[in-house]
């Protein structure tokens, strides 16, 4: 995964935005924890069809700079402080 900008990026739903938005989002939460099925939930209704490709990629960001845990028994996401 490059994070190199082209002239073809769309500065809206690139990597970086969107995980920016998943960190924000996370943090109004009461524990800094929220279900995957309700996170693309979330962003389904903000970003429609582009959520199915954006938001993976956004989530294993997150997860390769340590700021994301996931934990498999509850199909969570954690906000790493």
């Amino acid at each position: 995964m490059f994070l190199e900008p082209n002239k073809y990026m769309d500065l809206k739903i690139c990597t970086l935005k969107v995980s920016s938005e998943i960190i924000k989002y996370l943090l109004k939460k009461k524990n800094h924890k929220i279900k995957y099925s309700s996170l693309h939930s979330h962003f389904y209704s903000i970003y429609g069809e582009d959520c199915n490709y954006i938001i993976i990629p956004a989530i294993n960001f997150l997860y390769l700079v340590g700021k994301l845990n996931y934990i498999k028994k509850k199909d969570e996401l954690e906000l790493i402080k």
